[in-house]
């Protein structure tokens, strides 16, 4: 397939462009419905665009760092970020920090909304992984990793919905999980 999803005249529309945009509103909605009852349901929402921003700022951050021979003699380009170039543990870890901060400084109960906001960042993942098969950018995979790796944020994503009202660190467990499993795919696939 083509990277390109739509293009109107200079504006190209990329599969993963276009995932981005429809599964952050999905998630949105799907954080509305899940917290629709809980008190802390508006800070909840503020926080999911808040962390889907830092969440890319971090990956593109460790990226960066984790490549810097690359980007030693060419700092410019390490500011312009593509969705080739981003560290999902860099996002991940970048968002939680952050997260962990902001709730702490003012009082809010972090597990409780971290657990929340995985809901639809499993639920991305499970489907944004085949932005990148669609694209065509994986030459070195082929459907059935992909659909692994589906698999697996679903299976996370059932997991945790099971859990994450009952216990309150569920949502350490399902991602520190996540990220052992999403990276030790990728050395045995």
């Amino acid at each position: 397939m083509k990277p390109i999803f739509l293009s109107l005249g200079p504006v190209n529309i990329t599969w993963f462009l276009l995932f981005t945009v429809v599964l952050t509103i999905i998630g949105y909605i799907i954080l509305k419905v899940i917290a629709k009852n809980n008190k802390y349901r508006k800070v909840m929402e503020d926080y999911y665009l808040l962390e889907l921003i830092l969440g890319f700022v971090g990956a593109r951050i460790v990226y960066v760092i984790f490549h810097l021979d690359i980007y030693a003699e060419r700092l410019l380009d390490a500011i312009r970020p593509n969705h080739y170039n981003l560290n999902l543990f860099g996002g991940v870890l970048i968002a939680v920090i952050v997260l962990f901060i902001l709730t702490k400084r003012k009082g809010e109960p972090f597990l409780l909304i971290l657990n929340y906001l995985l809901v639809p960042f499993y639920f991305s993942m499970a489907i944004g992984v085949w932005a990148f098969e669609f694209e065509g950018i994986l030459s070195n995979s082929n459907p059935i990793e992909t659909l692994v790796y589906s698999i697996m944020f679903f299976i996370i994503l059932v997991s945790h919905l099971l859990l994450f009202e009952k216990h309150k660190k569920v949502g350490l467990i399902t991602l520190s999980l996540t990220m052992i499993f999403y990276y030790g795919l990728e050395i045995l696939l």
